[in-house]
């Protein structure tokens, strides 16, 4: 004699005709068996559930602050490793500061490592590297576009 197989929300044996290996539960308690599924797997992260979650409005909002945080932590953590301070002028408000390369060759150096939160993790990836220093932007763009600083004249 088989095992009577029971339903998986009334747990009241199913009937045997018409049988299907597949069924697990009653006609009756389908919706309420596709509601619990839904709410596992939105639970899970897994599912249709779940890929709504993650493209509504309300995940992106808290996904971008997630990232504007970690970006911030980031840069300040960067900053701070390299002296906090532009070199040439002092300028030490961290909106004017950016990460100059010593020796050139920046927009090279980004194309392989790629910008903004990527170049900060390769940064600390690889040691906080020497040829590395802050600068304020003013500083930067002179240097760059006039090979010198007008601080440094």
């Amino acid at each position: 004699m088989s095992k009577k197989r029971l339903c998986k929300v009334c747990h009241r044996p199913l009937p045997d005709k018409p049988y299907r290996p597949s069924q697990k539960v009653h006609k009756e308690c389908r919706q309420e068996w596709k509601n619990a599924k839904a709410r596992r797997q939105w639970a899970d992260g897994k599912g249709e559930a779940a890929k709504k979650r993650r493209r509504g409005p309300k995940f992106r909002k808290q996904q971008n602050a997630w990232m504007r945080e970690k970006y911030q932590e980031l840069r300040q953590q960067v900053l701070d490793y390299y002296g906090g301070c532009c070199e040439c002028c002092g300028e030490a408000h961290q909106e004017f500061l950016a990460i100059d390369h010593v020796n050139g060759g920046g927009r090279k150096h980004r194309a392989k490592t790629g910008s903004g939160i990527n170049f900060y993790y390769w940064i600390v990836r690889n040691n906080f590297p020497d040829d590395l220093r802050v600068l304020c932007h003013n500083c930067n763009q002179s240097l760059g576009l006039y090979g010198y600083c007008p601080h440094q004249t």
